[in-house]
């Protein structure tokens, strides 16, 4: 792959690039979210590089009448994310929602050196999602070179991630660069011992990771829905416990290890687990303590209701106390750490949600290879 932060400044100054980011924001995450901070530095770069910027992204799902008529709803415009990027890079934005491929090469080009026009939401072209080739080649042709930043939809096959690929230079964007080092350096070179902690509802989501790590990992911390899952096939009870029904086979391999623990203790709401307990979240702490690489997706409880966040909290804290590099990824744990403000050097929390599960399970994501493909193609 071909990454931008090592290419010589003179190479791109001064052309049009086509930077595709992830900017699916709810419109309460506008004045503070993680994916519009990271967005940043790719932007200032190649606008203080003199390059006329044009931006992809997507934001919610249009549904089918969106897609038919292209007027968006308020939550799956991106007009509110021009004047949000504006005001942080302090530049005006230029927004185009004419939708009209033929038209935007010639305006892109027009654009001043160094100004920005960000277009509206890609996905409300059908052939978006169904990575059609014609339309990926038109997108293409709207500039020099291209630039995916957006490693959080990289796991899906879609025009303005895959198939652009084939038409124009493309490169792997700053974000897009440091999410790697992250993940490879966990999977690949881990500091030991190397703890995986597993949260959240569904363990079918995450069996890949388990499975890629199994050899690896020292110890597997399970908490929520997925501690439940294994706590019923074990045949504990848990009540009117959330857990994955038919997971047995799932979880079948793993069942009796002494890598897996599972809570001693559990705080309950009525007759469900709803958090692990105060003991488990000590020892908990205590293992992550004594960790050289932690890498953690979904919660330990249901962290909606605030009686049910400790055994979050406990974890996140040890995380950044710890002298381990912890990786942290998942929609809910990631905004959990930022709406609390847990934050250390030693944590890097994770856009990537499934992009990142696909990752660590050692999945090849489409994103990654239509780059690969790009740069043979170049050489």
């Amino acid at each position: 792959m071909k990454y931008l932060s090592r290419t010589k400044k003179s190479f791109y100054a001064g052309k049009v690039v086509i930077v595709r980011l992830d900017l699916n924001v709810a419109p309460e995450e506008l004045r503070s979210s993680v994916r519009i901070e990271r967005s940043l530095p790719i932007l200032r770069l190649v606008r203080d590089a003199g390059c006329r910027v044009v931006i992809l992204s997507h934001r919610a799902r249009p549904d089918a009448r969106q897609e038919q008529t292209k007027k968006p709803s308020p939550a799956s415009s991106l007009q509110p994310l021009g004047a949000v990027l504006g005001h942080r890079l302090k530049t005006k934005i230029v927004f185009d929602a004419s939708f009209d491929l033929r038209a935007l090469p010639a305006r892109a080009h027009a654009l001043a050196p160094g100004e920005l026009m960000l277009l509206e939401n890609i996905r409300l072209w059908p052939e978006e999602g169904k990575n059609d080739a014609s339309f990926a080649k038109k997108l293409a042709a709207i500039g020099d070179l291209y630039v995916n930043d957006a490693f959080a939809v990289s796991h899906r096959a879609q025009a303005s991630v895959d198939a652009i690929t084939r038409y124009v230079p493309s490169y792997v964007g700053l974000e897009f660069e440091r999410e790697i080092r992250a993940l490879d350096a966990a999977i690949k070179k881990p500091k030991r011992p190397l703890v995986l902690v597993l949260g959240g509802v569904k363990i079918s989501d995450k069996v890949g990771v388990l499975k890629n790590f199994w050899r690896r990992a020292d110890a597997v911390l399970v908490g929520g829905g997925v501690a439940n899952t294994f706590l019923a096939a074990q045949g504990k009870p848990i009540g009117t416990s959330v857990f994955e029904k038919n997971a047995e086979k799932i979880i079948a391999p793993f069942l009796g290890s002494k890598k897996i623990h599972l809570p001693s203790d559990v705080v309950m709401g009525g007759e469900a687990i709803f958090d692990i307990g105060e003991q488990t979240a000590q020892e908990y702490a205590r293992r992550i303590k004594k960790a050289g690489t932690v890498v953690w997706n979904g919660p330990m409880g249901y962290i909606e209701k605030k009686r049910y966040r400790a055994g979050t909290f406990a974890i996140a804290r040890a995380c950044a106390k710890s002298r381990a590099a912890c990786v942290v990824g998942g929609g809910e744990t990631t905004s959990f750490f930022l709406s609390h403000r847990i934050g250390a050097k030693n944590v890097f929390l994770s856009t990537g949600g499934g992009a990142m599960l696909d990752y660590l399970a050692g999945k090849k994501l489409p994103g990654i290879q239509a780059l690969k493909r790009s740069h043979r193609r170049m050489q």
